[in-house]
């Protein structure tokens, strides 16, 4: 293990003598320790100076619990963390992992060897974090040059097969008309699967201004955007009166309430009129959210009376190309509802469903009350 570089943010001297008794005793001369009071003493320290990991306390006098840990990694998001937390504070700890925390360690209960493997696991981690955040960038940017690179033949193709059709209608046979109707068929797919690649990939690239979303207007932007399938499908749509407002991003909350509209549209029975309710509900922040976070936030339902979801694929069908139906049954290019999930995440909230098979389907999306 190389030399290390140590910031300990700790607001009690004795646990801050207690740990650097504990390293002495880890046997290691090639450690350096600095100490901080404050978590903006520790911040200021952190971005002037190279450490190789912080021991952060969750209790500090200017900043408490997981906001302390949600502070720290958005100003030196590179810095691995690991959480000092008393032993009844251990489901504290583990949210601050979900928070960006590498590992933590409880207070009273730390030994050399616990401080030495959670300060190795922390740097190890964050290293493969760092990684897996690069690999994923690099195949997001692949797969975005890919699809882009792809639309000019495709389009020519289209183009071609329609002119085809048009100017030589009365050349070609029944089965000549049938092929070409069958490539501009093909063509159009494909060019939605592409746009809907192109969306997915460009999706966290670009930060998103995030401010106050009335729900009724994104609501009623959604049904303009997909208004033909709603005539085609004659689709009965209600809306509950008097949403309330959300922190978000206008664009991609269309984007993704339209989305999850032509879902419920799209998936029916056979012979079967969509009948979809939209409503609200003020829920609980959810316990691994910073403390900053933990107001009040609004769950929109998504309602239908499709063909239902099995819970063993609810989770599944968030994925990037998870369809549980052939395109002869259902059209479609298998990435919306992953659209949904990362635009959603992206600003923070969450998305799920619930359903059972044969019995339609609540889609949910999560976001803060804007207030």
């Amino acid at each position: 293990m190389p030399a290390l570089s140590i910031l300990v943010v700790e607001d009690s001297p004795s646990d801050t003598n207690l740990l650097r008794q504990i390293f002495i005793r880890t046997g290691r001369v090639d450690w350096s320790l600095t100490t901080a009071e404050r978590l903006s003493e520790g911040l200021e320290i952190a971005q002037q100076s190279y450490f190789d990991v912080v021991l952060l306390d969750l209790s500090l006098p200017d900043s408490e619990g997981l906001e302390t840990v949600s502070t720290f990694v958005e100003r030196v998001p590179k810095l691995p963390i690991v959480v000092l937390t008393i032993a009844d504070d251990e489901q504290l700890a583990l949210d601050a992992i979900h928070q960006g925390a590498q590992d933590y360690l409880v207070k009273g209960e730390i030994t050399s060897a616990l401080l030495v493997r959670a300060i190795q696991h922390g740097i190890e981690r964050e290293r493969l974090v760092r990684q897996l955040r690069e690999a994923n960038a690099e195949l997001a940017s692949f797969s975005y040059s890919v699809a882009h690179d792809l639309r000019s033949p495709l389009r020519a193709i289209e183009g071609i097969s329609q002119a085809l059709k048009e100017d030589y209608a009365d050349v070609l046979d029944e089965r000549g008309i049938d092929y070409t109707d069958r490539i501009i068929d093909s063509t159009t797919r494909l060019s939605r699967l592409i746009e809907d690649l192109l969306t997915y990939s460009g999706l966290g690239k670009a930060e998103l201004s995030v401010g106050t979303v009335d729900l009724n207007v994104a609501i009623a932007d959604a049904l303009t955007l997909i208004e033909t399938d709603i005539e085609q499908q004659q689709a009965e749509i209600k809306v509950e009166p008097s949403l309330p407002s959300v922190k978000g991003n206008q664009q991609t909350l269309v984007q993704v309430i339209s989305n999850l509209l032509s879902n419920a549209i799209k998936f029916v029975p056979k012979a079967t009129q969509p009948h979809i309710y939209l409503h609200a509900e003020q829920v609980d922040s959810p316990p691994q959210r910073s403390q900053s976070s933990r107001d009040t936030w609004v769950r929109l339902w998504i309602e239908d009376n499709g063909i239902g979801i099995a819970p063993q694929h609810q989770e599944r069908i968030f994925g990037v190309f998870e369809r549980l139906h052939g395109q002869e049954s259902y059209a479609g290019t298998g990435i919306g509802l992953a659209i949904v999930k990362k635009c959603i995440e992206h600003l923070g909230g969450r998305a799920a469903v619930e359903s059972q098979l044969g019995q339609g389907s609540q889609f949910w999306i999560e976001l803060p009350k804007s207030q």
